[in-house]
């Protein structure tokens, strides 16, 4: 799922008006007066508290998503296409919720649940999503299959280049030593979907 990040309309509106040096003064943005607005708070800490179930939904992917199914010969399913563009496609979407996180808006409503002494959402937001693990995660996995050769293979029309292609497949494979999340089972799955698609 691609993550964004909805702050409340009048924060949006405040974070306009912050100066370029990122230090955030709550009276300069017209913020301040919102400090004893149980009603307005609330509002708040119930978007930041979507934003955590958002995140979530991404960064439990890593773990609990199953080796893409291909299993009949007869299918073109490319499984290991798949998993290649999966975790990069995962990978993205990562940066991208750092990106959205790292927002003036974001900051903002974070800064301003943190002066209204709202700590459960903040605490919550920073150490509930698991965005640090996921992003090691993902990260240790991506290092592996980012030149994994699958998509040489799947486009050789020729012996030499499939020849090519399987060679470059046998050289790669042991570098999964280097990797602490892609275990051996899953690394069997690539090799039997490179195997399909050859």
């Amino acid at each position: 799922p691609n993550v964004l990040l909805k702050p409340h309309p009048i924060i949006v509106e405040a974070a306009t008006k912050l100066d370029s040096s990122g230090k955030i003064d709550l009276d300069a943005v017209g913020l301040s007066e919102y400090l004893n607005d149980d009603a307005f708070l609330n509002e708040v800490q119930s978007s930041v508290n979507h934003w955590i179930v958002q995140i979530r939904k991404v960064t439990v992917l890593p773990g609990s998503t199953p080796f893409p199914s291909g299993d009949s010969a007869e299918t073109e399913s490319h499984a290991d296409l798949e998993e290649v563009s999966f975790w990069m496609g995962l990978e993205e979407a990562l940066k991208n919720i750092r990106t959205e996180l790292s927002k003036p808006s974001v900051t903002l409503t974070i800064a301003l649940l943190k002066a209204a002494k709202r700590f459960v959402a903040t605490i919550a937001l920073e150490n509930n999503t698991g965005l640090d693990g996921a992003d090691a995660h993902v990260t240790d996995v991506s290092n592996f299959l980012r030149q994994y050769p699958a998509p040489t293979l799947a486009s050789a029309r020729d012996w030499s280049k499939i020849g090519n292609a399987m060679d470059a497949i046998f050289l790669h494979l042991p570098k999964v030593r280097q990797s602490r999340f892609y275990d051996l089972d899953r690394l069997a799955r690539l090799m039997e979907a490179s195997t399909l698609t050859l």
